[in-house]
């Protein structure tokens, strides 16, 4: 009852598109090495103490993710399915899944639209700004899964935690920088995500008779604020040093059912409770260093961002035990005798993803990024404008998935993190009163059993024109 009432929040679901692709056109060509030379709305998301610094203006644009992301699954070896014990066991048998096991293939990546101004407010040294993207498929979507042998009786296949679905969140983020002094600028700002409460009221009058149900919703909405600070260090003509913390934000889903079963059929009235909580999105507490070097007519850039992804929550609001990650990014920007720019870019994307051995499936591989980029300046109707580009492709390094096999099972159950057996051997028929010979063993009918591999690469191209009066 509780899944089919996800479909009612209105709520993103991935991470962020900033995240993945970067937050301009400049950004993503120069491999999102921009703490220390953010500019325009973009320094919200890299550097507040940047923005301090950033002409005003108004930017649109677009960014269109492709992928050919793969999760290929091994072949099930005989002997390990679920059997039909007549209705005795507390899971449904092998074939009674909704849908088969199968490969992921399918990724959507999608297209967003993005915004973002820059105004002065007629104030010396100081800059406020705004800066989102919209998914153009709608953003009415909260996809939760499990990672773990449950999700056989729902798509019964694999999925990409971290990168799946990325441009399908609604990004808004707000902030404002003031230059303290000729060598430093500060900033704060804060990123927006929204969530949802949920209270549902069921009625069945009959339980014999379940497709007679009543049911009255009781829907808000809440918010997850992420704070945002930025600094912004002037060494000289040459260098430049920036930092800036993101906050952890998420979009969650919680409340709960009432479920309350009529006296139809003989049966006593009563209540259930049923407890809803699902984050569909996490991103995790940030932090990123910065350096530049400005050498003549050329730009290098240098980044290291620190991300705790050790406090990440799955999509059942479960603790996955993921670990912290550093990722390094390198820029390079050229400015042509003509004014215009053009841009590269590396990074290196290490997976917070422990060896999934055990009971779950949580799918994420190493990322090596590479960028090229470049920047117009021209004139239309007199006013100054500027178009700027990127090409960025992702390789996710292969990934080879095997399952541990081990001498005994332990049946599935709560804190249970081993492949786990979903019949237990000991479950008694009552016409012999002795064990069934077919559940003895492991009977499991994990998708991700007995391993999988995982790999493919992704890609995006990013479109910006900006109005700087």
């Amino acid at each position: 009852m509780g899944a089919a009432l996800v479909a009612l929040a209105a709520g993103p679901a991935g991470a962020s598109p900033f995240e993945l692709y970067g937050a301009s056109g400049r950004a993503a060509a120069m491999g999102g090495a921009q703490t220390a030379v953010a500019e325009g709305p973009a320094a919200i998301f890299y550097n507040l103490g940047a923005l301090a610094r950033s002409r005003t203006g108004v930017t649109v644009g677009f960014t269109g993710g492709f992928d050919r992301a793969r999760i290929l699954l091994d072949e099930r070896p005989a002997g390990y399915d679920v059997s039909d014990l007549g209705g005795h066991a507390k899971v449904a048998p092998t074939g009674g899944e909704p849908y088969a096991r199968r490969d992921t293939t399918d990724l959507d990546q999608g297209v967003a639209l993005n915004l973002g101004a820059v105004t002065s407010f007629g104030l010396d040294n100081f800059r406020a700004g705004l800066l989102l993207s919209m998914p153009m498929a709608g953003y009415v979507n909260a996809d939760t899964r499990f990672a773990d042998e449950r999700e056989r009786m729902f798509s019964n296949q694999l999925d990409f935690t971290l990168i799946d679905e990325r441009l399908q969140r609604m990004v808004i983020e707000l902030g404002a920088g003031y230059r303290v002094a000729p060598w430093l600028s500060v900033g704060l700002g804060a990123t927006f995500v929204p969530g949802t409460t949920m209270s549902n009221s069921v009625y069945i009058p009959d339980v014999g008779d379940q497709a007679d149900v009543d049911i009255n919703a009781d829907i808000g909405t809440a918010s997850n604020i992420g704070l945002l600070a930025g600094v912004l260090v002037d060494l000289g003509d040459s260098f430049k040093l920036g930092a800036q913390y993101r906050g952890e934000s998420y979009f969650r889903i919680h409340g709960e059912n009432r479920i309350r079963l009529g006296a139809g059929g003989g049966q006593d009235e009563s209540l259930i409770v049923q407890q809803l909580d699902w984050t569909p999105s996490y991103s995790p507490d940030t932090l990123a260093v910065g350096l530049a070097w400005q050498a003549g007519r050329a730009l290098v850039t240098a980044d290291a961002r620190y991300e705790r992804w050790s406090d990440f929550h799955d999509a059942q609001s479960q603790p996955a035990g993921f670990a912290d990650t550093v990722s390094p990014r390198l820029g390079v920007e050229l400015e042509l005798a003509s004014g215009n720019h053009v841009r590269a870019g590396l990074g290196w994307v290490p997976s917070p993803v422990p060896d999934q051995t055990g009971r779950t499936n949580y799918v994420d591989n190493d990322r090596l990024i590479a960028s090229v980029g470049a920047s117009y300046r021209f004139e239309a109707l007199s006013q100054p404008l500027q178009l700027d580009w990127s090409l960025q492709f992702h390789t996710l390094l292969r990934r080879e998935t095997k399952k541990a096999v081990l001498a005994s099972y332990p049946v599935c159950g709560d804190g249970v993190t081993e492949v786990c057996d979903e019949v237990p051997d000991h479950l008694v028929d009552p016409r012999t009163g002795q064990p069934f010979p077919e559940a003895q063993g492991l009977q499991t009918g994990n998708p991700g059993f007995p391993g999988f591999t995982s790999g493919g690469w992704l890609g995006a191209i990013v479109v910006e024109l900006s109005w700087l009066p």
